[in-house]
């Protein structure tokens, strides 16, 4: 029977330093049709999102993820990377009416602890002034369903892992260093979120499975899928 270890708390214990930093996307989620706007990606510790890793200093080869771009009408686009000191930046000029939405898949070269490691992060941009439900991943791996109302007070969030709830799992919601809610999905891959701190958090939706293998010729035992979302801009 497969293994897994779920929420952020459980992976930092389990696979370490190196594997208790993500990847998240942080941009404005309101915009306007006309305007140009700017994506940022990071890499640190979800909850210390203030202390970013610097951009020379990123593990293995995360400095070429790709930030995807998918307009309203579906045309899907990768968006060029500026490099900067703590963050990559791009930017991209809103076309049409609806939500776009920006999304990070990347298999990390090197084996960490005998483990292959896929980092996601995902982000959308809004101009409408009504919410909407969406949903944002990889269908192959994690999603999560957000609604594009405000993202301030309390949330419902919807968890998948390859197209099925991510039922009756722990998810970790990181606000600080000490700050750390974990919630549990219900039978639909639902949870809610009332947040106890009006600043922003990182959703953490997190896999470790075995499997055996090679990858760029290193033996594994695991996969490490985690997402992440960004909430709070």
């Amino acid at each position: 029977m497969k293994k897994a270890i779920f929420t952020f708390i459980l992976s930092v214990f389990a696979i370490g330093v190196v594997s208790a930093h993500a990847i998240w996307l942080e941009t404005n989620p309101k915009g306007s049709v006309g305007s140009t706007h700017e994506v940022r990606l990071f890499f640190a510790e979800p909850n210390e999102t203030e202390k970013p890793v610097a951009t020379a200093n990123w593990y293995s080869d995360l400095n070429e993820a790709q930030i995807v771009l998918t307009s309203p009408s579906g045309k899907k686009q990768v968006l060029t990377k500026k490099q900067a000191e703590f963050y990559y930046s791009t930017e991209f000029k809103i076309e049409e009416n609806g939500i776009y939405t920006l999304s990070v898949n990347h298999l990390v070269k090197k084996v960490y602890k005998r483990m292959r490691i896929r980092y996601q992060t995902v982000a959308f941009v809004s101009t409408l002034d009504e919410g909407k439900d969406i949903v944002i991943g990889d269908k192959k791996y994690f999603q999560i369903g957000i609604n594009t109302a405000s993202q301030v007070g309390t949330q419902t969030y919807k968890a998948f892992f390859k197209k099925k709830p991510f039922k009756n799992e722990k998810i970790a919601f990181d606000f600080s260093v000490d700050n750390t809610m974990t919630l549990e999905t219900n039978a639909k891959g639902e949870v809610t979120i009332t947040p106890n701190s009006p600043k922003k958090y990182i959703v953490n939706l997190a896999r470790k499975t075995d499997n055996k293998g090679k990858h760029h010729g290193t033996k594994h035992l695991w996969d490490y899928e985690w997402l992440t979302y960004y909430c709070g801009q």
